[in-house]
């Protein structure tokens, strides 16, 4: 029997090239499989997937913006471009099917694919359909979704299947051990709520400027460790030198925590946020609650309609940037981190929203129309 032979897509952002190479994963734990990725020629995926030992094709691709910009013109060439490889490439390999997780790269590929007659499965981890998945949405066999499907368009639905997205496989190596190992490596103490803050990589202003006018009356009780990206490291670094010397040993401060993330988010009986899906699906598997802050400018305010499907479930609570005040953000953190039963039904409620095997039934999705 001949191996299955797929093409997978997805760039720009580790947040789609990572979850596609966990999908890649399990094909090839699950079938004999070929795969060959196809992705930008610029794009982080380069030198990504070929140093995960996966057959990597460049071509050409432009952004695909909602607001003008001379820009626009330039990359619909690069657009052309990119489709006309993606035939040749298409043609070449004949897949017998083409995953696309997003980024501008998936259409050229996810297009010259529909357009050959070759099924196209799609993965979207916002409750909102990105503009890749929506120009790719009529010649999609199936797409898997992050999140429930009732928190999708009735023609998304008709495609979708929830399968939750595929989460760093670093979170889940340590998805199902203590807290206590996580609370250990951080120099944390066992008996101290701990406070988890992240505003992502880059960090968030405005969380990073709560954060710091709240922590003298925080840090009594609550140990709090802190992402605050680089740009508020420096003046989060001197605000910490002026903290009395029984409070400092509860303040853990980073600019940017990398391999360690996964215990950091293990350590925590609170996680303060933005509504990015990655970072929310690796809490539902995690089982910690959330207190999310959306960023207001994500596009289509996806990150507000993510945080709105956890709030919903009881497994996190939203407040909106625009009405945070000091007062607000200390007096929630406060009342949730101290009260272990209110805790501990968030918890159960984001466990019942985990998709832990999201990577293997995409996988199985992709095999059964291939």
């Amino acid at each position: 029997m001949k191996s299955l032979k797929i093409i997978a897509t997805g760039g720009g952002t580790g947040g789609h090239i990572i979850p596609t190479l966990s999908v890649i994963n399990k094909l090839k734990e699950l079938a004999d499989t070929e795969i060959l990725y196809v992705g930008s020629v610029t794009g982080m995926e380069a030198n990504i997937v070929p140093d995960n030992g996966i057959t990597f094709r460049g071509i050409h691709c432009g952004k695909l913006r909602r607001y003008f910009s001379l820009e626009n013109f330039t990359d619909m060439f690069k657009v052309c471009a990119g489709f006309f490889q993606s035939l040749n490439i298409i043609r070449s390999f004949r897949p017998d099917v083409i995953f696309t997780k997003g980024g501008y790269v998936t259409v050229p590929v996810g297009l010259a694919g529909g357009i050959l007659g070759i099924p196209v499965i799609a993965h979207e981890s916002d409750t909102v359909i990105g503009l890749s998945n929506k120009i790719l949405l009529r010649f999609l066999k199936g797409i898997s979704l992050g999140f429930p499907e009732d928190n999708y368009p009735a023609e998304v639905q008709k495609k979708g299947k929830y399968t939750g997205s595929p989460i760093n496989p670093a979170v889940m190596k340590i998805a199902f051990t203590e807290k206590s190992e996580g609370v250990k490596h951080f120099g944390l103490a066992p008996a101290i709520p701990v406070l988890f803050v992240t505003g992502g990589s880059q960090g968030a202003r405005a969380i990073n400027n709560a954060i710091k006018g709240i922590l003298p009356a925080l840090l009594p009780s609550v140990q709090v460790l802190h992402q605050s990206g680089e740009l508020d490291y420096p003046s989060l670094c001197e605000m910490q030198e002026t903290l009395p010397e029984n409070l400092k040993k509860n303040y853990k401060l980073f600019s940017f925590i990398t391999d360690d993330m996964p215990l950091a988010l293990q350590s925590a009986d609170l996680v303060l946020t933005r509504g990015g899906a990655n970072t929310l699906s690796e809490l539902m598997v995690l089982k910690k609650p959330s207190l999310i802050i959306p960023l207001p400018k994500a596009a289509n305010n996806h990150q507000m309609k993510n945080a709105r499907v956890i709030e919903q479930h009881g497994a996190g609570i939203i407040i909106e940037q625009s009405l945070m005040t000091e007062d607000l953000l200390l007096n929630t953190i406060k009342g949730l981190i101290t009260d272990r039963e209110k805790l501990k039904n968030m918890s159960d409620k984001a466990a019942s929203l985990a998709k832990p095997d999201a990577a293997e039934l995409i996988a199985k999705t992709i095999l059964s129309v291939a």
